[in-house]
């Protein structure tokens, strides 16, 4: 199997294509397929591991600017280094 794997997933009419790695990587939103996520204000994250709660966002990748990159999103736990799709936005 190759790393990356591509699934299209049903999204007002349309599919759209969505990379998903295996591993380390940024998790797949669960928000909107076409809604633009650089602009996500900041709130409270929840670790599933280790139960640890901060201020900031989960890193995800944006439908709409696959190469824009946040500096001060969060990709891990801080604490105990458990994956982004682990923690939790609230």
């Amino acid at each position: 199997m190759s790393p990356i794997d591509e699934i299209g997933m049903q999204c007002g009419g349309g599919i759209i294509k969505r990379h998903l790695s295996r591993g380390r990587g940024i998790p797949c939103s669960d928000l909107s397929c076409n809604a633009c996520l650089c602009d996500r204000a900041h709130r409270h994250i929840l670790c599933a591991v280790c139960g640890y709660t901060g201020w900031g966002r989960i890193k995800f990748s944006c439908p709409q600017h696959p190469q824009t990159i946040f500096l001060i999103d969060v990709s891990q736990c801080p604490k105990c280094r458990a994956y982004g799709y682990m923690m939790s936005e609230f």
